[in-house]
């Protein structure tokens, strides 16, 4: 073995795990490469008024909360990506990894900070987004990369996430961030700069209490607010992880999600309307809700994002 590859394998200890051949075997450099993920900016103007999105780039882009980094890296062979290696870290400055020169490599990673919800997880173990095997267990932060050919993180480009030992969300309120890179070969440089992506969407909830009665809304499978009367306006934002991470990266990625309102009227009756809102990455959909009722109860929605962009929706559902 080379002098350089002595000094490779030392620097790193015990993070070289099974590593596939080396240098004198295979013929090839093998050289240390450098990870370095970058979370994308939002820059915001006075000139907009969209509270929610000038609170989220404060809080997304900041480093106050706890963050946690899942990345992947496979290797090229006959035509198709393989497991190489693989690791979850607290800190990114240990993000380097031994490749080997003249190889195609492909990158993934995401980031989870936490927002209003914290990832669960037992000391330094966590479970859902950052599973590992075949089997799906959970994965220790060792700030190393794991050389496997077997294995890697299963569920990083997805965004059900562990909340408690046994319970899971697909719409995690916490920032999240994703990021790929292609057909990276470490004879270019010993350093990779990896942009990774929000993959976050926000809505923003404005209510007056009903006259009488209660009103639950429902949204995102297992998300809910009830207010009744002579309760105190409601006014909460939140920022919400996209379910499917890595396609809600996309520059122009939108859906819609359904809100459903279920009235109990004091007098027994139970009224129930449905509206689909627009989301988009990167977008604060503020939903005003009005129970004027017992006839009528009137919601108003409006998109706001960076730059300005406006739709109002003005939907009136009336009691029989």
């Amino acid at each position: 073995m080379s002098a350089l590859a002595c000094v490779l394998l030392a620097s790193c200890g015990k993070s070289v795990l099974d590593l596939p051949g080396t240098e004198e075997e295979s013929g090839k450099t093998t050289r240390v490469v450098t990870l370095q993920c970058n979370e994308e900016q939002v820059n915001v103007t006075e000139t907009s008024v969209t509270p929610m999105t000038r609170g989220m780039s404060a809080r997304a882009d900041n480093t106050d909360g706890n963050a946690v980094y899942g990345v992947n890296i496979f290797v090229m062979k006959e035509g198709s990506y393989t497991p190489y290696a693989y690791g979850l870290f607290t800190d990114p400055t240990t993000m380097s990894v031994i490749m080997t020169e003249g190889e195609n490599y492909k990158i993934e990673c995401t980031l989870v900070r936490d927002g209003e919800d914290t990832l669960y997880h037992e000391g330094n173990t966590y479970k859902a987004p950052f599973l590992s095997g075949a089997a799906g267990g959970s994965t220790d932060v060792t700030n190393r990369f794991v050389y496997s050919e077997t294995t890697n993180l299963t569920g990083i480009a997805a965004g059900e996430s562990n909340t408690d030992a046994t319970t899971t969300t697909k719409y995690l309120r916490a920032y999240r961030f994703y990021g790929t890179m292609l057909n990276f070969d470490p004879a270019t440089t010993d350093k990779v700069a990896l942009k990774l992506k929000r993959a976050v969407f926000g809505i923003h909830f404005v209510m007056n209490p009903p006259k009488e009665g209660t009103a639950t809304i429902k949204f995102l499978n297992d998300k809910y607010i009830t207010i009744g009367a002579g309760d105190e306006p409601y006014d909460h934002e939140s920022v919400y992880t996209f379910n499917q991470v890595a396609k809600s990266c996309d520059e122009d990625y939108h859906g819609k999600i359904e809100l459903f309102t279920t009235w109990h009227h004091i007098d027994g009756r139970d009224e129930t309307a449905k509206y689909m809102l627009p989301v988009e990455r990167n977008m604060t959909s503020t939903v005003q809700i009005d129970f004027s009722g017992p006839k009528n109860m009137t919601f108003s929605i409006e998109e706001e994002s960076t730059p300005m962009r406006d739709s109002i929706y003005n939907w009136t559902i009336k009691s029989n």
